[in-house]
């Protein structure tokens, strides 16, 4: 939920600086609010909002909403056994809701086989596997419809494009047009982030939109894939909004009708209509896209694991603290949904206050040599 608007209260300066996690979540909007909400306040103090937000702070405990998944594929180039395992976990944690959704694909064929003609489903190259994270903000659409619909797209886009990074970029480009559209027609004010993997033989496709991440094990270092969309995080995301006209404050993305009362931390997301849609813009630009950081790599000998997790994580984690302990971890139980399942514990252990998502992608046995030949 990392990108949820957050409403300051009065002489609020001195929280908005500090790095502790804001622990208030927002209501979805609904148009008929938002209508009077950004109009110009004569009062530049009045920072209420009261049809926009309503704050609740919260106390209570850890709800273990699990996502359990256990599947196998072994993939073979030339010497390189790939030995692609998986395990995923989520909780809702401190959080009213749970706002998170995912998706874990070894083979994305057999879910979209319909789309297939024989020929297709005999060519490897439409075999690939597909993981992804959907942080939501300010409800749960965006990310349940990102995580129903991202992997079709990309592999309709597939038969028309075999370059999987421009198929996964406009496949992108189709899940905000597509929720864009939906969200106009049922006003629907949230929005999400993206954080997917697509895995063809030793070809590693990594794609981010905000601030959830992918952290590639190699060796023993960890290694993030792709920029983080997070003002607070990213000089260069407060450069590019800040050259497209949009505003940041206090390090979050504020709205351009009124950006003490309504901001993001996020500055790339699916969806968030507000921010987005001429009828609460007035036309004036916000700086959030949702254009995808898409980055491909070559899976190496080496290379061990893969986290894919949301920023209630991160929040409290660094990334090589996140590989030290699931390489810990691994190699005492190779077993890689039970460590997703104590990686989510460590962090809600360790204080994180929002939804916690994780899936973790394995390359390898761990009770074998690091790798081995077919």
């Amino acid at each position: 939920m990392s990108g949820a608007a957050r409403q300051p209260q009065e002489d609020d300066s001195s929280s908005l600086h500090t790095d502790v996690p804001a622990i208030t979540v927002t209501e979805p909007l609904k148009k008929e609010d938002t209508d009077s909400i950004f109009k110009p306040r004569n009062d530049p103090k009045d920072m209420s909002l009261r049809k926009l937000n309503k704050i609740r702070h919260l106390t209570s405990s850890s709800s273990m909403l699990s996502w359990r998944s256990r599947s196998m594929k072994d993939i073979f180039v030339g010497d390189l056994h790939i030995l692609l395992r998986y395990g995923e976990h989520s909780i809702q944690g401190k959080r009213e809701t749970q706002e998170d959704a995912s998706r874990a694909l070894t083979d994305v064929t057999k879910e979209t086989s319909f789309m297939l003609t024989d020929t297709d489903k005999s060519d490897s190259d439409n075999h690939f596997a597909f993981f992804g994270v959907f942080d939501g903000h300010g409800g749960r659409e965006a990310s349940e419809f990102a995580s129903k619909t991202l992997h079709r797209y990309l592999a309709e886009e597939r038969l028309k494009n075999p370059n999987i990074k421009e198929s996964l970029r406009e496949a992108f480009h189709r899940v905000e047009t597509d929720f864009m559209k939906k969200a106009h027609e049922q006003d629907l004010m949230d929005g999400s982030t993206a954080s997917v993997a697509v895995i063809n033989g030793r070809q590693l496709i990594a794609a981010t939109v905000g601030d959830s991440e992918l952290v590639l094990c190699r060796n023993t270092t960890a290694l993030p894939l792709c920029d983080v969309h997070n003002p607070k995080k990213n000089q260069a995301e407060i450069e590019r909004v800040t050259k497209a006209g949009g505003l940041i404050r206090f390090e979050r993305l504020g709205h351009p009708k009124a950006p003490l009362n309504y901001s993001l931390a996020v500055s790339r997301a699916i969806g968030d209509m507000p921010f987005k849609h001429s009828d609460f813009t007035k036309g004036a630009p916000s700086g959030l896209i949702a254009e995808p950081d898409i980055k491909e790599y070559t899976i190496t000998p080496v290379d061990q694991f893969l986290i894919i997790a949301c920023d209630g994580l991160w929040d409290v984690m660094t990334h090589q603290e996140a590989v030290d302990f699931c390489l810990s971890r691994l190699k005492i139980s190779d077993d890689p949904q039970l460590v997703s399942e104590e990686l989510v514990t460590e962090a809600f252990d360790r204080g994180s206050t929002d939804n916690i998502s994780v899936q973790l992608i394995t390359f390898k046995n761990f009770k074998a040599p690091l790798h081995a030949t077919k």
